[in-house]
């Protein structure tokens, strides 16, 4: 069994799991199968502390002598922890990060905790609220690697990746956008295949791909009940209701408090976003000058 080299991570949610999908259908590149909860084994320090030869037989098992060998984890990008973890373990590693317009991220980022029954403000105010709570989080074992309402701060992209190119050559980092990759997955695909050192001209099912978009949540209240109440049954209604399954009874009635019909963002809060974000992007831009910022508005 081979430990990887390379990874899979970036913000979230910005289209991973779609990436994963495209690149696990080439017959060169090894990725376990779909996981839930992933890996994360260089943020988490529970996991980390179980050694690499737990990960190694946890998650490359199944290898078969495929010559690229990876694994896909959302939280490595924002973790302050994972690089050095990472280095320490495969310092000749290669990483993909997928980043995605920070001001759609942090909005899908609320709507992702929402849905989970663990935000009870409305996006504007959680944003008030972010630095206060942000704090609190990172006191409680529980939150402090998730940070579940960081929605801001996980979009200062520059100030993650200057971690990865503290220890990592910037040639060994991929940088992709989520809005090019809907535009035009193929190109961002071979130069994927490219970095890996695979056969690049190798073509893969687009339809054969799962990315999940979150639901908006029509009663914040009423999600926070039932994640207090029945936390599991939530998380597999949830599941259920992305995935277009029926599920259980008790299920769909769940599935009432979810729909697909999502709110637009306000526009003021878009502009005050994009205004906050214009200097880290600024930052970022001449970190990675091969990124569109334009797709970003």
């Amino acid at each position: 069994m081979p430990l990887p080299n390379f990874l899979i991570g970036g913000t979230e949610p910005a289209g991973l799991n779609f990436l994963f999908s495209c690149l696990r259908q080439h017959p060169a590149i090894y990725l376990p199968p779909f996981l839930q909860p992933e890996p994360n084994f260089f943020s988490k320090a529970a996991e980390h502390a179980r050694g690499l030869e737990h990960y190694e037989r946890r998650y490359f098992h199944a290898w078969a002598g495929q010559p690229a060998v990876g694994e896909k984890s959302g939280r490595y990008l924002f973790s302050p922890d994972a690089p050095a973890r990472i280095r320490a373990a495969l310092p000749e590693v290669r990483i993909i990060f997928i980043l995605r317009d920070p001001v759609e991220r942090a909005h899908s980022n609320w709507r992702f905790t929402s849905q989970a029954g663990f935000e009870w403000l409305c996006f504007e105010a959680a944003l008030a609220r972010e630095d206060e709570r942000t704090a609190a989080d990172l006191a409680s074992p529980r939150w402090r690697e998730v940070l579940p309402r960081a929605y801001f701060r996980k979009g200062l992209y520059a100030e993650q990746l200057e971690r990865y190119l503290a220890l990592f050559p910037r040639e060994r980092l991929l940088l992709l956008q989520s809005e090019a990759l809907r535009q035009d997955a193929r190109p961002h695909l071979r130069r994927a295949f490219e970095l890996l050192g695979v056969d690049s001209t190798v073509e893969v099912d687009l339809a054969r791909t799962s990315d999940y978009p979150s639901c908006e949540v029509r009663s914040l209240t009423v999600q926070r009940l039932l994640r207090r109440l029945a936390p599991a049954r939530l998380d597999q209604a949830i599941m259920t209701r992305r995935e277009g399954r029926p599920g259980s009874l008790l299920e769909r009635l769940m599935h009432l408090n979810l729909s697909t019909a999502r709110a637009p963002l306000a526009p003021s809060t878009r502009d005050a976003l994009r205004a906050r974000y214009a200097e880290p992007n600024l930052r970022l831009a001449a970190l990675a000058p091969e990124l569109r910022l334009d797709l970003w508005g």
